[in-house]
């Protein structure tokens, strides 16, 4: 359900039509700024969700009156579905203007539901049983996984708890019961059943022993460190995620709640988490396109010799390596998402974004302030949500590591 408000804006007296959204919630606090001068409009939506009401209560600009497709600019908002961008063009006077074929329409609706599908109870959960994790508190990894999964029939084979890759189990199926709908699930499970008939297999048992040498504990501890804070920061940020689309329906839609500065760290962190576990596919790779974790690819520069010294290359050069391989599987981890040069712009030198067309110009060379780059928020959002999917799918790979390590094949 959509309603209409005008809104004078108290610097510049222009007038915002604003169609918003009414939220599945008690409250929403509305915050934007005016399009002509960029002021800032504040309200708060009150919403009783029993007698179907709600009103509209103004901090910051004033609610004005008269016909209701007046107004010197168009605005939508919503803290679910992405819209269109502020215009001076009237809205569609039926529809909203983010109107998308019905199929698209229903398929952001349904992701949307599934991910408002678990109270924040569950998700608080999910961050107990994360640094339970990263801690390997095995009793309590055991007890509040059984919470999170223990009335689901589909998980109750799985539930005993008496070695080592049985915890691992627990968590991974805690995380990716509640995960999901946020992201690439089927990516997810077609990634490990790849590894299981194509790495991990009979004939580079050798090989992986070697690599599971690698993949010491201190490894792991660390990667459960790593990959479990992202994951509580993400669950910290995740309503900022409602918006972020895997298979891009609109990726010219406008958010109207943001906050480029947490999620731009958040970007950033994913990064350097990536490129200091990418030693590890490429030890992968290596196995199953030559047989051996040392073996580099051909085109591969002369200064990278083996793995280590592939793991001592700047981030953006180990991508130009992992891209050498001839297995997709491999190249996908990384595409579209580990980008260096977003990642030195919004983290080291000067960055902005226009709060009305949601365009962040970013400039990722220090020695050269004149050459930009540009990318839109929402395109922004899907790369750090396609990043943070590719950490989780590192933990994935420690999961196997962990089995291979306490059962060997099977």
């Amino acid at each position: 359900m959509w309603n209409r408000y005008k809104i004078n804006c108290q610097t510049c007296e222009k007038v915002t039509n604003l169609r918003l959204h009414i939220p599945e919630k008690e409250k929403l606090e509305l915050s934007f700024n005016c399009p002509n001068c960029s002021s800032e409009i504040k309200g708060v939506l009150h919403v009783n969700l029993e007698e179907g009401s709600f009103y509209l209560d103004m901090k910051r600009g004033n609610l004005v009156y008269g016909h209701p497709n007046q107004g010197d600019y168009f605005y939508e908002y919503s803290d679910t579905i992405i819209t269109n961008k502020p215009s001076e063009e009237l809205h569609n006077i039926m529809l909203p203007t983010f109107r998308l074929p019905r199929k698209q329409f229903d398929a952001l609706k349904d992701r949307k539901d599934l991910r408002l599908f678990f109270s924040e109870d569950i998700w608080t959960d999910l961050k107990d049983l994360t640094r339970a994790y990263i801690r390997f508190d095995m009793s309590n990894i055991e007890k509040v996984g059984r919470k999170i999964l223990g009335n689901k029939n589909d998980y109750v084979d799985y539930l005993e708890c008496k070695i080592e890759p049985d915890f691992h189990r627990i968590y991974f199926l805690s995380l990716n019961h509640i995960i999901y709908p946020w992201i690439d699930f089927d990516n997810h499970r077609d990634f490990v059943l790849w590894l299981t008939q194509n790495v991990f297999v009979e004939n580079n048992v050798e090989e992986l022993k070697e690599f599971v040498d690698v993949f010491d504990e201190y490894v792991c501890e660390k990667i459960r460190e790593d990959m479990g804070g992202l994951l509580i920061r993400f669950i910290d940020l995740k309503d900022y995620f409602l918006y972020a689309n895997p298979e891009d329906l609109r990726k010219d839609g406008f958010a109207a709640i943001n906050n480029f500065d947490h999620l731009k760290t958040f970007y950033t962190d994913c990064f350097e988490f990536m490129g200091r576990t990418s030693q590890y596919v490429f030890r992968l790779q290596n196995i199953y396109e030559r047989g051996n974790q040392n073996s580099v690819p051909p085109g591969t520069p002369r200064n990278v010799t083996d793995a280590d010294s592939f793991a001592l290359l700047k981030n953006g050069l180990k991508l130009s390596i992992i891209e050498l391989s001839t297995e997709e599987n491999f190249k996908r981890i990384y595409r579209n998402c580990f980008d260096s040069r977003l990642r030195n712009g919004i983290n080291h030198f000067k960055v902005k974004i226009d709060a009305n067309t949601q365009l962040i110009t970013y400039f990722p060379l220090e020695n050269r302030s004149s050459q930009e780059f540009t990318i839109q928020y929402i395109d922004f959002l899907n790369k750090s949500l396609q990043l943070f999917n590719s950490a989780l799918k590192i933990g994935q790979i420690m999961k196997m590591v962990a089995n291979f390590r306490g059962f060997g094949l099977r």
